[in-house]
This record gives structure tokens, sequence and C-alpha cells, in this order.
């Protein structure tokens, strides 16, 4: 009996509800009707070709060659564990209880059919990452920005409404929780594979990058805290993005007489001062807040980040880049903060030791500015067929891997100092002389608010002051005004 996709994806076919019996369900290619598990159905199926796809928008271009040898497999079963044989027996197998049926299948699906051509396919991914599909979430989070994040770049950078929406997308996809372990519903990404999602991330937006590393930020820091009850109750939300949490640290920098200080109080402590720089307002739910105590030790603690006797914000700051994020400043009268609430209690030196250990780990939001800097001067030397301004992205784009590979080193290696400070120094200069580049190639119209080539210029602005440490602020002006 032959079986056919319905719009939905859905097999009508006995042998579909039956598994076949040998091996599992069918797999559903998006240019045949099925792939059958006997030999004769696997070539006549084969035998059809692209040409009697149900869906010709949607067809991916075929490597013929590929797909007979990969056919061959399909009928031998050579390449298991890893091949497409294996992948059809655990397509069952892998598909938790409760997961949507047919968005899984389509995932895995597209996959196998990258395996059979070499290219990816057009079409959309699944709205959550399921870690048991063999993509990575490295991979997974890149297509999102690529894909849903890119296009709209200049609404993010204007439109509240609009950074609100992409946040929540992220949680919904769970790329939110990129630094929260798996079994508090994170991705657990790995360290240095959350920097490449950084440096992703800030290519594809200047203003949503800003605002979820601050959310990952929180995270981190609830991860790394002692009081597990607190991770346990919040962790899980925030993964997801039904609630979120900014960051409020900044202020330790700052010489002289704490800027917030917390009192020791039966149950918990009594906070009191002024937050000069505090992102997010109405866009987090949270915020994750360090206060002086009597001792000069530093609290960290979370509480609601909302308008309350206790809390009174500014209106937002009119920064030159990315005010869409919602930056104020935050009088704090007397904010009781409970025992439960309490992240962490940490030595007087916390700032400096973080700034440190820190000096590199910002580096990839200020490479993913210069990147997206080189894709606008690409763009713009495509749109007005100028080889100069292709062969000047060319000689950018060289920089920016020569610049990363050391960037990236340094992170590695963080006991080495002057080679963050190096690293993170020459990201600065590249980010800010992409982004001239990029106003320059577009000519009058890089002056206009709205063109891509001015937003990536103040967005290669802002990452050049984000977290600067004096001594970083030192190494980049001596690189910035080198003779």
């Amino acid at each position: 009996m032959r079986s056919s996709p319905d719009p939905t994806g859905r097999i009508k076919s006995k042998d579909h509800a039956k598994g076949l019996g040998r091996g599992g369900p069918p797999l559903v290619a998006p240019w045949f009707p099925s792939i059958r598990r006997d030999k004769k159905e696997i070539c006549k199926d084969a035998r059809m070709g692209p040409s009697r796809a149900p869906d010709r928008n949607t067809r991916p271009l075929i490597d013929k060659n590929a797909f007979l040898r990969n056919k061959r497999r399909l009928l031998t079963g050579r390449d298991e564990p890893s091949g497409i044989v294996s992948e059809v027996r655990s397509l069952r197998r892998t598909a938790a209880p409760g997961e949507p049926r047919i968005e899984f299948r389509a995932a895995r699906e597209r996959e196998r059919m990258r395996i059979l051509a070499g290219s990816a396919i057009p079409g959309s991914f699944p709205r959550t990452y399921n870690p048991r599909m063999t993509t990575s979430p490295l991979d997974a989070a890149r297509a999102f920005l690529t894909d849903w994040v890119r296009p709209r770049a200049a609404s993010l950078d204007q439109d509240p409404a609009v950074l609100r929406e992409a946040l929540a997308e992220l949680g919904r996809r769970g790329f939110l929780g990129l630094r929260i372990p798996r079994s508090l519903g994170g991705l657990e990404l790995a360290p240095l594979d959350f920097r490449r999602f950084q440096e992703a991330s800030a290519r594809a937006s200047g203003a949503l990058a800003f605002l979820e590393s601050q959310h990952q930020s929180a995270c981190g820091l609830l991860v790394r805290g002692s009081n597990s009850a607190l991770s346990a109750r919040v962790l899980p939300a925030f993964a997801r993005g039904g609630e979120s949490s900014g960051i409020a640290f900044s202020h330790l920098r700052k010489t002289g007489a704490p800027a917030l200080a917390a009192v020791p109080e039966p149950g918990g402590y009594r906070l009191s001062g002024h937050l000069p720089w505090v992102t997010g307002w109405g866009l987090f739910t949270h915020c994750v807040t360090a206060a002086t105590l009597p001792d000069q030790r530093v609290l960290f603690a979370l509480h609601p980040l909302r308008e309350s006797p206790e809390l009174r914000s500014s209106r937002p700051l009119e920064l030159a880049a990315m005010g869409v994020t919602q930056t104020v400043a935050i009088d704090v009268r007397g904010l009781f903060i409970p025992e439960s609430d309490v992240v962490e209690v940490h030595p007087p030196t916390w700032i400096e030791e973080n700034d440190r250990i820190a000096i590199a780990l910002q580096s990839p939001l200020a490479l993913g500015a210069a990147g997206a800097a080189i894709d606008v001067l690409r763009e713009e030397a495509s749109k007005k067929k100028r080889p100069a301004l292709a062969a000047a992205a060319e000689r950018l784009d060289r920089e920016l891997a020569a610049c990363r590979v050391e960037a990236f080193g340094a992170m590695e290696e963080p006991v080495d100092r002057e080679r963050s400070l190096r690293a993170r120094s020459a990201a600065i200069e590249l980010a800010g002389r992409a982004a001239h580049a990029a106003v320059v190639g577009a000519a009058g119209a890089g002056n206009l608010l709205g063109h891509p080539a001015q937003r990536v210029y103040r967005e290669a602005l802002a990452f050049s002051v984000l977290a600067l440490s004096p001594s970083i602020q030192e190494a980049a002006l001596a690189l910035l005004s080198r003779g």
C-alpha cells in the first residue's frame, strides 16, 4: 500500500501505524512519498526523483551521486550505527513522551536530507530545541539568529516591543538557558561554545545580544552561587523565558562610599542606595544586584525588577546606542532581601577578581559587531557592484578570523593577563574600524539613522565600553592612539 504525506506531515498508511514491523517507522522525505524498509519500494521511490515532488517550492537540491551512495547504505545498513538506517531505527526510540511527533519527525528528516544533499534545506526549525536531536544547540541557535533575528535587526534597535518578543522567542527555544545545567532545564553549553553564540548573537542584533547577555550573566551567577534552593526555584523558568533577569554590579567599580549598601536584619538584609546603570527595565522580571555589606563583603541578591515604593526608576537614559534596551537609574529605598533570595556573599575584592578573569570574555560581542559591519559592507558591494567594497570586506574578514583565533585562545588561558588585554583591545579596535568602513561604504546613506551601517556603527561603540575596566581601557587607548 502506497502512503503519502498530508500537508501536516502525517503519514496516511497502515504500515506507518504498525511501524512496518521491521526496524521502526518509515522515514518521510520531503520530495518522495515514503522510504520503505524493503528493497523494491526504496528503489521505486528513488527512481521517482525530485520531479515528482508534492511541494516543488521547498524541494531541496539533491546531489545525485550522494543520494545513490546513501541509498546503497540504506539498503545494506553498512553505515550503522551513525548512518541512515540507525537513524530510522532510532526515530521512535528517541522521541520522548509528549513531544510533538510531526515537528520532531520533520527536524530529523531535514538533517537526513542534509546528509544526502550536503546542503541545508529551507524551512522552519522546531520552536524548542530538543537535546535528543543530532543538531547541536549551538547550531540551532545560530540558525535562529540568522533566520529570525537578523532580518528584524532594524526593528530590534528601535522598538522595545519587538525586542521583548525576540527575548521571548529565545526563551521558547531554550536559548536563554545556555549556561543553565540540563538538570535545571537548560542546555548547559560549553563555555567556549557559549562565547561563540555571543559572537553570533551580536552579529545578528547588537541590541538583543546586549540584552540577552545580561540575562545569561545573571543565570551564570545563580549557577555558581551557593544557594541551590534558589537556583532550583528560578532557573527552570529563566531557561524557558517565563521569567528573566538583568544584572546590576558595575557600581562596585566606583571608589569611595558604596553606591548600594546592605544592612543585615533578622531573616535577611535591607538594601539602600543608588544604582546608576540597570538594563532591561520593563523587559526583565528580575535582577541580580550587588550591594556592599558593613564589613565590605559583597552581597548578591535576586529581586523583582519593577516599580515599587522600594525601587524608583528614572526615565530610560538617552543613550547614543542601544537605548531600546531600557537602561535606567534606580533609587533603592529599604528593599528587603530574605535569606532565601541571597545568591552569594563574596569577598570585598570580588569585582577586581572578576574583571581580571573576564578581560577577554566580552571580546565575542565586539567580534560580532565587526562581523555585522563586514556583512553590511558586502551587501553594499553587491548592491553597487563595486569590487573595491568587496575587496575591503575580504581584507577585514581575514583580520576578523585572526582576531577571533587570538581572542578564543586568550579565553582558554585567562591566567595570561597581557594576552587577554591584547585580544580584548584588538577586538574593540577592529569593531570600530570595520563599522567605520561600513559607514564609508554606504556613503551618505550611512548617516541615516535607520541604515544598517549606522546601526552597526553605534553597536560597535556600545561594545567598546561594555565591562570596561581600567586595565582594558588603558590597553584599548594605547592601541587606538598608536602612531
